[in-house]
């Protein structure tokens, strides 16, 4: 029991590296049972924010049941709840991310949170290279009714789809939660609220004639 105790501690205090197959992100937050489990306790890598920019932090969080207003039947706590020991909020933690970290991050912040609408051209500059973020959609312009769009990412020729939506979609508004360069290699990082999924998508593992790669994805019911 000791020994099991010392070795916890250890991974805590040095930091948590599971096999890049385990890769999972979250969020501080009040969630519906099945979107987080009593698993997710224990030591993460969070991204916070410090001074005008961002850096990675090693992050205990803990987990506990909470009533779900939405569902609970009066005595039931099905819910979770996801604080991050010690204080301090950060965009969002990973968990098989140790080769993001950094020492610093460049980070957009005018474009935490921003919503995105259709016919949204937004071009980002990260050292000499320059990225578009493009939302199209043939039949819609202006409005932030997704049905039937796409979401693309646009550098040096190469163009991405991101995310799409069937035309029949019941597509909720899409999110820029996060944008810049995580791991240090001067390209586009991007966060985003894409339909009932938070993505965090990365440079580094963009396969060949893409720009960057799905990292690890957080699914959420809302409500």
């Amino acid at each position: 029991m000791v020994l099991r105790a010392a070795i916890l501690c250890a991974a805590v205090l040095g930091g948590f590296r599971p096999s890049a197959d385990e890769r999972r992100l979250i969020e501080p937050g009040a969630f519906h049972a099945g979107e987080v489990s009593d698993a997710d306790a224990g030591p993460w890598l969070g991204l916070f924010p410090e001074g005008s920019g961002y850096a990675w932090r090693d992050a205990v969080l803990e987990v506990k049941p909470v009533r779900d207003d939405t569902v609970d039947q009066p005595g039931q706590h099905t819910g979770r709840e996801v604080t991050v020991h010690g204080g301090g909020r950060p965009v969002f933690l990973v968990r098989g991310g140790e080769d993001l970290r950094v020492a610093t991050v460049d980070g957009f912040r005018e474009l935490e949170l921003r919503a995105l609408r259709n016919g949204d051209r937004i071009k980002l500059n990260l050292g000499n290279q320059e990225f578009l973020v493009r939302v199209a959609n043939p039949l819609r312009h202006g409005d932030a009714d997704m049905a039937g769009s796409g979401l693309e990412l646009v550098s040096n020729g190469v163009t991405q789809v991101l995310y799409s939506a069937p035309a029949e979609a019941n597509e909720p508004a899409w999110e820029i939660l996060w944008a810049g360069d995580l791991d240090g290699d001067g390209k586009l990082d991007l966060y985003l609220q894409l339909g009932d999924e938070r993505i965090l998508f990365v440079s580094t593992k963009a396969a060949s004639g893409q720009v960057v790669g799905k990292f690890a994805v957080f699914r959420t019911k809302g409500g």
